[in-house]
């Protein structure tokens, strides 16, 4: 989603997505992968255009979040300042990358979870990226996919057609079964992981 420029944005989407989020008729499903993923360290990861609901309802749990060094990073990095991410963890695939990954294993064998958006930050839409696979490896932490489903929502018109949905609208959020990644991801390996892992995904929405 390509985010407008100003200092007044970051305030702004949280107080719109924190008003929206508390109007909404919330189910989850899967909350003994939710209590599971909470237990031990583990990397959530979700869709880019999911986001609008799965922020807000892992607000202030302390998350290590991973956002690029981009203009629209620094803006998304400053609204998840206000929901309580831990967003000292700046890098992509294209510029900071293995920096970043390195500080995420080591948040995650410091007993930190962290959350991932592998299709981030530019795209392609619904397509893993190789990091988040490289750092359930390298942490041999547990992936653990969340979506979300709803009828009545807004769908923009961005590479990740970012859904937000509309006021007093059901939501059903889900927590997907985890993933262990043993083998190093690389060659034809990395290929069906981030299959396996897109199709999880996929599946819950």
């Amino acid at each position: 989603m390509k985010i407008p420029t100003g200092s007044w944005t970051p305030w702004a989407i949280y107080l719109l997505l924190k008003t929206l989020y508390k109007s909404y008729r919330l189910q989850v499903e899967g909350r003994e992968h939710l209590d599971q993923a909470f237990e031990k360290p583990s990397i959530l990861a979700l869709w880019h255009g999911k986001m609008s609901v799965i922020i807000p309802f892992f607000s202030g749990r302390g998350l290590v979040s991973l956002v690029s060094q981009s203009e629209d990073g620094e803006m998304i990095s400053r609204t998840l300042d206000h929901f309580g991410y831990d967003t000292s963890v700046r890098g992509s695939s294209s510029r900071g990358g293995v920096e970043a990954l390195l500080k995420m294993v080591k948040r995650l064998e410091g007993g930190g979870s962290v959350i991932i958006t592998p299709d981030g930050p530019r795209g392609p839409r619904r397509k893993v990226q190789g990091g988040v696979l490289h750092t359930a490896y390298r942490s041999a932490c547990p992936v653990y996919p969340v979506s979300f489903r709803c009828e009545s929502l807004w769908t923009f018109s961005s590479w990740d057609r970012f859904e937000l949905p509309k006021p007093f609208s059901k939501v059903t959020l889900t927590v997907g079964e985890p993933l262990l990644f043993t083998e190093k991801p690389s060659g034809h390996l990395l290929e069906l992981q981030g299959n396996l892992l897109e199709d999880s995904l996929n599946r819950l929405g």
